[in-house]
């Protein structure tokens, strides 16, 4: 399915100079099934990340035919041999302050 915010979104981080990357989201409510079985699964199917709760919000938003701009960020990984913490629970202020700016400039924009 095509997000219809996707350009638009995709034009502000380039505008700020923001690196990025877009493609399909696994989603689920269960991380107990992110195994490695069916992490490589979805990779294979070309999903670039997994979440939980941008789906529900996306699906909502489609349905109410209301537009929603939703990016993420990498806190940790799961498709290593091993889990990779990355930043969990320790983002640095300068990447707060990042995603507070592509927020804010998506929300002036509007």
């Amino acid at each position: 399915m095509d997000i219809t915010t996707c350009p638009r979104l995709s034009s502000i981080f380039e505008e700020l100079n923001v690196p990025f990357v877009t493609g399909p989201v696994w989603t689920t409510d269960a991380p107990f099934r992110e195994t490695p079985g069916m992490t490589n699964r979805m990779k294979s199917l070309g999903c670039i990340g997994v979440d939980m709760e941008c789906a529900s919000i996306m699906a909502v938003s489609q349905f109410r035919k209301i537009e929603s701009y939703q990016f993420l960020f990498t806190e940790d990984r799961l498709d290593g041999p091993s889990w990779d913490k990355g930043t969990m629970g320790h983002m640095g202020s300068s990447m707060q302050q990042i995603l507070m700016k592509v927020a804010l400039e998506t929300a002036a924009q509007l």
